[in-house]
């Protein structure tokens, strides 16, 4: 962070695997600027946006996207610590 912006460092580097397909490999290197410098009242907005999600909600996404009821729980908590953290910009 900087008293200007927020760099979130996703999406991050394409892996290597992508190298057997050079078209789809550049198209997700081009992809790296989306987190960099996001104003700080841009990234506060979205931690605004995000709080209005219940924790069922996040839980729901998790669950959907088949994780173990422990992971669910886990990322739970860390997406929650994330949006507070925004919302404080």
């Amino acid at each position: 962070m900087t008293p200007e912006s927020v760099n979130f460092f996703v999406p991050t580097r394409p892996a290597w695997l992508y190298l057997a397909f050079p078209p789809e490999f550049i198209s997700k290197l081009h992809l790296r600027w989306i987190g960099r410098d996001v104003p700080r009242s841009d990234a506060k907005w979205l931690g605004q946006q995000l709080a209005r999600l219940s924790t069922d909600q996040i839980r729901d996404a998790f669950r959907a996207a088949g994780y173990t009821p422990a992971e669910v729980e886990e990322f739970t908590d860390a997406i929650r610590t994330r949006i507070s953290a925004l919302q404080e910009l």
